[in-house]
């Protein structure tokens, strides 16, 4: 399995606080294989290590309780700080009396689950300001990659799409395989998390309201229009019981709902929440004759990256025109929307006039699974398979190792001249590490080189397959003969046997990565 970096670094800093650390997510989302790395880091300095999972029922059997657990970690334990970790812990009686005992007898504890029951107002209210929370979410396409690396398979985006990033699927060679282990996963869900945990009586009721719910990701919902369709499904339910239903799903991880925030009243409209699954699998596998929803599955997937990014959203609405997201971080915001095409001529008259009334100042961007970049002087266009690869959204906005280790092979900057490198122009490892880079293409009447100055510097280290005038490969000793081109705006006649990089000798067709006059498209 691989190491989740992004999640661990910011619980390390309380390794040895007395803060309570709860790690929460949906099932089988990877919080037991988290514990396990913070685990083996912890044992390189100290081995005052307790490690209870109750998922085990002979643990559970044996230590049912508050009290049988605190007798536990004491006889267990050695006199200095005890790391204890509790893996499903909320399936004990009393635990959180028992988190609180530990937690002023020397103990550093964690405690992990697959129910927001963690963080009930009860718990969070007597141990305010005595806890950190971190929630766990399952791959997203980085992550994917990085595991079917290691399992030595390959992960298309269309799988992503539709199968998502429960981790354990991919271990499943075959779709039937993962069908099987998904559904069974589901149904996990649906009875241990949520039927048996609250004591759901009419059960046929919250199954087919879970499933509507699960097949409307992406979509506005409100509770009247739960309660019209599990009428016309002849399952009459109240507006009070549809509420805590979606409730109950919000509390085991498996939704979450984003607001709608009108500019009007200048507010989060309360009644009208937008859905999205925790996983995508969640809606396929209630999909009949493998009629996927890929348009509702890719803007859930962008809402996972950009949660994953660590973004706060909400869905913008001025009255007339409906944004997917305002995403915001710190003092950056953007305005967002994902369409799985934008190829069509009123698919991109929807998505790009959908920021017709914001002004210049807002960055906009459209996010799609398209081909082709299709950005305009005023809204970035991101193809997805650039977009799951970025850490965050203002690499948009910097140069520096902007393409670093990417599969780019050829790249056209024939139109840069105007473009945001002028304004920017440090360059530093722009290209570092593509292997694949063979071609650059510079043959259109806008590029000029000129406009970056001096910023450009060793911007292709590591581009063993680039090769420049008389045949030269790259390295950092040849950049001021071959890592250059002095190409002023209007000149063309570049030859391979000439100094730098740059060929006129492909069409800008042939080539992956393009640079607008306003943008830098991929």
């Amino acid at each position: 399995m691989i190491k989740r970096e992004k999640y661990i670094e910011p619980i390390r800093e309380f390794y040895d606080s007395d803060l309570i650390k709860v790690i929460t997510g949906i099932r089988r989302c990877g919080k037991s294989v988290i514990l396990k790395e913070i685990i083996d880091e912890i044992k390189e300095k100290s081995n005052n290590i307790i490690f209870l999972d109750f998922e085990d029922t002979a643990i559970l059997s044996a230590i049912p309780n508050e009290l049988a657990l605190i007798d536990y970690i004491e006889r267990n334990r050695k006199k200095s700080l005890c790391y204890v970790f509790l893996d499903e812990v909320q399936r004990v009686d009393g635990w959180s009396g028992a988190c609180r005992t530990l937690r002023i007898r020397n103990c550093s504890v964690f405690i992990s689950g697959s129910n927001s029951k963690l963080l009930s107002r009860e718990f969070t209210k007597e141990l305010s300001g005595r806890y950190v929370s971190f929630q766990i979410h399952t791959f997203v396409y980085k992550e994917i990659k990085a595991y079917g690396k290691q399992l030595g398979k390959e992960t298309s985006l269309t799988d992503y799409i539709i199968w998502g990033g429960f981790p354990k699927r991919l271990e499943y060679s075959s779709e039937s395989g993962q069908r099987i282990y998904l559904n069974e996963l589901n149904e996990t869900i649906i009875f241990n998390d949520i039927i048996n945990r609250y004591k759901i009586r009419k059960t046929e009721i919250f199954k087919r309201l879970a499933n509507f719910v699960f097949l409307s990701n992406g979509r506005i919902l409100s509770a009247r229009s739960v309660e019209k369709y599990m009428k016309g499904a002849g399952l009459p339910c109240s507006i009070t019981t549809i509420t805590k239903y979606i409730g109950y799903l919000e509390e085991a991880f498996a939704i979450a709902t984003v607001k709608r925030y009108s500019t009007k009243s200048k507010r989060e409209l309360e009644y009208y929440l937008k859905v999205y699954n925790e996983d995508v699998a969640l809606n396929s596998i209630r999909v009949i004759n493998n009629r996927y929803d890929l348009t509702h599955n890719f803007e859930n997937l962008v809402y996972n990256e950009l949660i994953y990014m660590g973004y706060n959203l909400q869905v913008f609405y001025d009255g007339k025109n409906e944004i997917d997201f305002v995403a915001r971080k710190g003092n950056k915001q953007y305005y967002i929307q994902a369409a799985y095409s934008v190829a069509e001529e009123k698919a991109y008259e929807r998505e790009f006039g959908a920021f017709s009334k914001l002004d210049n100042s807002c960055q906009k961007i459209v996010i799609s699974n398209d081909e082709v970049d299709f950005s305009t002087s005023t809204v970035r266009h991101i193809l997805f398979r650039d977009f799951v690869l970025m850490n965050d959204l203002s690499s948009l906005e910097q140069t520096t190792g902007m393409f670093e280790g990417s599969d780019v092979s050829f790249i056209e900057i024939s139109r840069m001249y105007g473009s945001p490198v002028y304004n920017n122009p440090d360059c530093d490892d722009m290209f570092s590490g593509c292997v694949n880079l063979k071609t650059i293409y510079t043959g259109g009447e806008l590029f000029d080189w000129s406009s970056l100055g001096d910023g450009l510097m060793n911007p292709f280290d590591g581009c063993v397959s680039l090769v420049g005038g008389r045949g030269t490969a790259y390295d950092g000793a040849h950049f001021g003969s071959y890592a250059r081109c002095d190409l002023k705006k209007g000149d063309t006649g570049i030859t391979s046997d000439q100094p730098g990089y740059f060929t006129a000798s492909i069409t800008e067709r042939d080539c992956i990565l393009k640079t607008g006059a306003s943008a830098w498209e991929i």
